[in-house]
């Protein structure tokens, strides 16, 4: 995996809040610095290559860490959007990219403020300190 880049700022975004209009348009190479700098946490990373948007999350323990796979999960079908969960004993690494659009869509900037929403939610067992 190729990081393209990286901001390591720490911030939450609301469930029903996203900083992006909500589209499938590619943003375009110029515009992912600007994008990223509002994606606190999140790197952009060339996998196998796509573009994607990759965060980890830490956790005090297995559960809590399936547990909030179990609920990006139920946002990924809210959203019609589905990104690649690795669960680990105490960290869930989740991966945002749109296939067949070369990459990454704004959608997938929206969803990784949804996913940081969720991961920070005042009533979630699953809150923990996120690793980019």
């Amino acid at each position: 995996m190729d990081h393209i880049g990286h901001n390591g700022k720490d911030g939450i975004a609301h469930l029903d809040h996203s900083p992006y209009e909500n589209d499938n348009r590619s943003p375009g190479m110029k515009s992912l610095p600007f994008l990223l700098e509002k994606a606190h946490g999140w790197a952009i990373v060339n996998q196998a290559g796509v573009l994607s948007l990759v965060k980890s999350f830490d956790f005090e323990d297995f559960t809590r860490g399936l547990d909030f796979a179990l609920h990006m999960g139920l946002l990924a079908q809210q959203e019609g959007h589905n990104p690649v969960l690795v669960v680990k004993w105490g960290r869930v690494t989740v991966s945002w990219s749109t296939d067949g659009a070369e990459g990454l869509q704004i959608h997938d900037f929206n969803c990784a403020a949804k996913t940081d929403a969720l991961y920070g939610h005042p009533h979630s067992d699953t809150c923990g300190e996120a690793k980019p």
